[in-house]
């Protein structure tokens, strides 16, 4: 007598299945099946069956927080400084910004006045 339901897929395709997604920590099921990575091989496995047979991960393989924060922890001060630099010579009056352009200001109000809109700049 013998077992009911699908047949198993072969060992090789099991370990193929293990194989992409231990080297490919970003790719999820869709990708290793719906996306044709199988596929493209020329091999029809169901989607369940992919998911059934890729390695179970712990956590999200993204990057954490902190990991991030100390990655780019000199950019951020940098740009904190220029901004604290920006704002407090605007405060003391030594920062004049960028100057008025009187010309560009007075074609965006006729614009504005012809009933414009801003995709026609």
């Amino acid at each position: 007598m013998g077992r009911g339901g699908r047949p198993q897929i072969e060992t090789e395709l099991r370990a193929l299945i293990r194989r992409m997604s231990i080297e490919n920590p970003l790719w999820g099921t869709p990708r290793i099946h719906g996306e044709g990575e199988l596929l493209k091989l020329g091999l029809a496995v169901a989607q369940s069956s992919v998911a059934k047979y890729m390695v179970k991960r712990r956590g999200p393989p993204s990057q954490v927080w902190c990991t991030f924060l100390r990655s780019h922890a000199p950019d951020i001060a940098a740009m904190d400084l220029f901004v604290v630099r920006r704002a407090k010579a605007k405060a003391e009056g030594r920062y004049k910004g960028r100057s008025e352009d009187a010309e560009r200001n007075d074609g965006i109000g006729r614009m504005i006045a012809a009933g414009q809109s801003w995709s026609s700049i």
